[in-house]
């Protein structure tokens, strides 16, 4: 009788022993969870962040490329309005050298 009260008890014991190691595994995956949602919002943020920093890169470049290419238009013209023979000259050279590099050839 003493033998079954024990196995009795040791099975209790061990459905016991067994909820809780459940129990812990699940606040375990809970906790898992948590972590990684964390993880991944904070990766997404830096992301955002860099995304947004790598735009306002990219424009400040753009507006002073665009201010070089006014510029450079700029000292052209004048100096199309100073020499216009010489621009010409040129123009029609490049013209010449155009018109034979991309020409048909037979």
């Amino acid at each position: 009788m003493f033998a079954r009260n024990d196995e009795k008890d040791a099975a209790r014991k061990l459905a016991q022993q067994q909820a809780k190691i459940q129990h812990d595994l699940s606040e375990t995956a809970d906790d898992i969870k948590e972590n990684v949602v964390g993880i991944v919002q904070h990766a997404q943020d830096v992301g955002n962040d860099k995304a947004h920093q790598a735009a306002d890169y990219v424009q400040g470049h753009a507006d002073n490329l665009r201010l070089a290419g006014r510029y450079a238009l700029s000292r052209v013209g004048n100096r199309i309005r100073s020499k216009p023979g010489q621009s010409v000259g040129i123009a029609f050279a490049a013209g010449i050298i155009a018109s034979f590099l991309l020409g048909r050839r037979s």
